[in-house]
């Protein structure tokens, strides 16, 4: 599998304004920094619409759903960490869905979205 990763310097201040439009009703997120201090830290945006996946947590339950085929695309990723850590105790494969269970222990699975 070959993940590309694309970066885009907005132009101006309407490409925000219209992701912010758009997740009125898509999923999505934006965060943003306007904290600025000279030579240390500066003012950023960062966001995206219409994910892959979702992932949702409760406790020690958790589950991934594809939103799109780029999702269905990466959940046998996801199934692979999964099966190979012992902190998971159930886990369930389904079209476009990956639930399961994970039980105590210090164990943690890493995931990099990026």
């Amino acid at each position: 599998m070959d993940i590309h990763k694309f970066v885009t310097a907005l132009r101006d201040r309407s490409e925000l304004e219209a992701l912010e439009g758009r997740l009125d009703s898509r999923r999505g997120c934006l965060f943003a920094s306007t904290y600025e201090y000279p030579s240390r830290y500066s003012r950023w945006d960062v966001g995206f619409s219409d994910p892959p996946l979702v992932f949702e947590a409760r406790e020690r339950s958790f589950r991934f759903e594809a939103l799109n085929d780029r999702g269905r695309v990466l959940l046998p990723a996801f199934v692979k960490a999964l099966k190979a850590c012992a902190a998971v105790e159930r886990l369930d494969v389904g079209e476009g869905l990956l639930s399961g269970w994970g039980g105590g222990g210090e164990t943690v699975v890493h995931f990099l979205f990026v």
